[in-house]
């Protein structure tokens, strides 16, 4: 024998113990009820007030914070709730992956096609 605390089949003589599975729920895939997808759209909608300037001194009203993206931020959820793209898969979208895929044409599109993801 050695003067090591390991057994044969290599789990210490003293801490080692059989553990079973945790008596844990089935993970289920979790999507947002139509009233949180109305709610979160509600919210979008004022996201152009939220980003402007408050303060007094400022003469031109509805100014926007030079940082604000207020309707690249709603187009980024309104894409991810439309098409059920992860974060990824968004980010690395390319505008060749769209159609209508010119600008110009895309802003007066109702409706695009995303391919290729």
């Amino acid at each position: 024998m050695t003067d090591s605390p390991l057994v044969p089949d290599g789990c210490l003589a003293v801490t080692c113990a059989k553990v079973g599975d945790l008596p844990l729920p089935p993970l289920e895939p979790r999507a947002l009820t139509p009233g949180q997808v109305r709610t979160l759209k509600n919210v979008l909608d004022r996201l152009p007030r939220f980003h402007q300037h408050k303060s007094r001194r400022r003469s031109a009203v509805g100014e926007l914070h030079g940082h604000a993206r207020p309707l690249r931020d709603r187009a980024i959820v309104h894409i991810l709730l439309g098409t059920g793209l992860r974060r990824e898969e968004l980010v690395n979208l390319d505008l060749d992956q769209i159609t209508p895929n010119i600008p110009q044409e895309l802003r007066a599109a109702k409706k695009a096609k995303i391919s290729g993801v």
